[in-house]
């Protein structure tokens, strides 16, 4: 039920949201996208290093929280194993 409530209360936010905003959130999307791309295009070898610097310049600009960036870590760790 707690997904369920969370993407409806982010639809209402997105639906009064206005064209300043969607174009910042836009901005923030592409910065992020650009981020998962030079990581992805790295040497495996190289990719946790800069998987970690990314987040790290991410949180600095605000575009993820700290809290979040340690899951990221998680999931990334997660998902080299499997």
């Amino acid at each position: 039920m707690s997904a369920k409530s969370g993407i409806l209360d982010y639809q209402t936010k997105l639906a009064t949201k206005k064209k300043s905003d969607l174009e910042n959130e836009a901005q923030a999307n592409d910065y992020i996208a650009q981020h998962i791309d030079n990581v992805k295009n790295l040497p495996v070898q190289q990719q946790p290093t800069a998987f970690e610097a990314a987040k790290a310049d991410l949180v600095q600009k605000g575009y993820l929280e700290p809290k979040m960036a340690f899951l990221r870590s998680f999931f990334y760790v997660f998902a080299a194993t499997s």
